[in-house]
């Protein structure tokens, strides 16, 4: 067996289909389901790098690295359940993949595991990777149950334009300071590049982009995009700066989200957040969110980074 890269639409189809786990699905499933992954490549800018290993003709093992602006990677490997894999053909494709990945100049790169697949985790710490933290998957939809608008303030939405880039950035590392949602990541890349990350989960609308001003002041932020084949908006980041903790804004920013899921027309509203941001938990549980997923995310930082 030895590590090749595949050189045709129809193989790199093959790997996505079995990086995505979807191999086992109904063909018409799967055939959307990487269209639409590939669709989100083409609409974000982003590149690849491919990892895989034949044994007579057949894919025994691989990987997909999705390189996205801002320089960082996304390593999406396959269910180590996939029938007809090995581990020690998945991993050769995923050694190949991070070498290659590795001419990029990331910043680092990150992976996500169900949580559940020990030979998975095993697989990524064998390559570097370490265990960040757990990311649970919540969602509600725009309208029901209604929350009701928090107490009125003197409060106005400053939206994104290229003129007010540094704003948002200095508003950004504000919110960051002490922030409890995967702080690992706040010194890796300047802000420049994670606003540039951000602007890549959909399509990108500046309008969609606001600070919270309040007396005059920035208190907070947040970034809502669009997802591509879905009536849902996700929150991309939403953060209150430090200094203004404590003061309810986290809700004014929430209940700012809502509204503008509901003035774009999507049904439901949906974000990431990471377990040990118990705060977090609570403020989104007071808003009916609900949980739809969890994953283990992992963390490699390449040396040269």
């Amino acid at each position: 067996m030895s590590p090749v890269v595949p050189t045709n639409d129809a193989q790199t189809f093959r790997v996505l289909e079995l990086v995505l786990g979807t191999a086992d699905a109904r063909p018409s499933v799967r055939k959307r389901q990487v269209t639409n992954f590939l669709d989100y490549q083409q609409c974000c800018a982003a590149g690849y790098e491919l990892g895989c290993v034949e044994q007579d003709g057949r894919i025994v093992g691989a990987c997909y690295g999705l390189v996205l602006p801002g320089r960082t990677a996304l390593l999406l490997v396959p269910p180590m359940s996939s029938p007809g894999f090995s581990p020690e053909a998945t991993r050769s494709a995923v050694e190949r993949c991070l070498e290659r990945l590795g001419r990029h100049r990331l910043h680092f790169i990150q992976a996500l595991s169900d949580t559940a697949d020990v030979e998975q985790d095993n697989l990524l710490t064998g390559v570097g990777f370490r265990p960040l933290t757990r990311l649970q998957y919540l969602a509600r939809s725009a309208r029901y149950p209604w929350v009701e608008p928090p107490a009125t303030l003197q409060c106005t939405w400053q939206p994104y334009s290229a003129a007010q880039q540094s704003v948002f950035e200095k508003t950004l590392r504000e919110c960051y300071a002490g922030s409890l949602d995967c702080p690992e990541l706040t010194d890796l890349r300047p802000l420049s590049d994670a606003l540039e990350s951000h602007q890549a989960t959909g399509p990108f609308d500046p309008a969609l982009w606001q600070l919270l001003r309040v007396d005059d002041e920035i208190v907070g932020c947040l970034l809502l995009s669009r997802l591509l084949h879905m009536e849902m908006l996700e929150i991309v980041y939403v953060g209150v700066a430090a200094s203004h903790r404590g003061r309810r804004f986290g809700s004014v920013l929430l209940y700012r989200a809502l509204e503008l899921c509901r003035e774009v027309g999507r049904e439901s509203l949906t974000l990431v957040v990471d377990v040990r941001n118990k705060p977090a938990l609570r403020l989104y549980e007071a808003f009916n969110f609900a949980s739809v997923g969890e994953r283990t995310a992992y963390l490699s930082v390449p040396t040269d980074s």
